[in-house]
């Protein structure tokens, strides 16, 4: 199914528990701001090969107020274009694992409460370094801190890491440490 506009397509769907989007062909679609915002029940979803982020400018309130998800795989998402992710995971009260490994944050992009009300996340997964170094400003309100994996702290700079270290966040390259905290977080299922 390819579609042109998914904004707002799913928002305040709270008894949703678990979608699979692996059948939705979104090569043309600009925006999906609000897509899942507001549904509150979401534990499980699926991002299939053909959802494509490639022509997004805003990624606005997606996955806002979703309070179950746990466990978030985005880690195929180009977000080279996005310019606004405002309060794109804020209320995500329950995640706990973000894989976002290959998600960009662009330079002037707008991250204005993108990890309000995140307190349970532990873990995140990037692998973009520019990506590190926006986290530090986004995750301002994250006061428990955890770890940020990568596969190179090269090209994150020196603000950033004393920034995140500030918020009780380390910066590592070790593949263990992942396995330890999807195990010490309970997380069972596929590998975000």
């Amino acid at each position: 199914v390819s579609l042109k506009d998914i904004t707002n397509i799913f928002n305040g769907c709270s008894i949703l528990s678990s979608l699979d989007l692996s059948a939705i062909d979104t090569r043309n679609i600009k925006s999906i701001n609000n897509m899942l915002k507001d549904c509150t029940s979401l534990v499980n979803i699926t991002f299939g090969p053909d959802f494509k982020t490639d022509n997004l400018t805003e990624l606005v309130g997606v996955f806002q107020n979703c309070g179950s998800l746990r466990m978030l795989n985005i880690k195929n998402w180009n977000t080279d274009n996005v310019q606004n992710m405002s309060n794109l995971f804020n209320g995500c009260s329950s995640l706990v694992t973000l894989n976002m490994q290959n998600f960009n944050i662009p330079t002037g992009c707008t991250t204005s409460n993108m990890f309000t009300s995140t307190s349970e996340l532990r873990l995140i997964n990037c692998r973009n370094q520019q990506c590190i170094n926006a986290l530090a400003g986004a995750l301002v309100t994250s006061t428990l801190g955890g770890n940020i994996i990568t596969n190179t702290t090269s090209g994150i700079t020196s603000g950033s890491l004393s920034t995140l270290s500030n918020k009780k966040w380390s910066v590592t390259t070790s593949p263990k440490t992942y396995a330890r905290y999807k195990v010490d977080a309970n997380i069972v299922g596929s590998d975000p």
